[in-house]
């Protein structure tokens, strides 16, 4: 299997052992934020 992993996530891998690390370069990805108070004016706009 390939995954995609923090630096962080692989610096804990290497440690453990038994696992092939390989630099590949950096990935961008995009993530979208939904924190409570997004939800909270959401809600508040669709109930009044």
């Amino acid at each position: 299997f390939r995954i995609h992993t923090s630096e962080t996530t692989a610096d804990l891998l290497e440690i453990l052992g038994g696992f092939n690390l390989e630099f590949r370069g950096v990935t961008e990805i995009k993530v979208n934020i939904f924190t409570w108070e997004n939800f909270v004016a959401l809600s508040f706009i669709f109930v009044f």
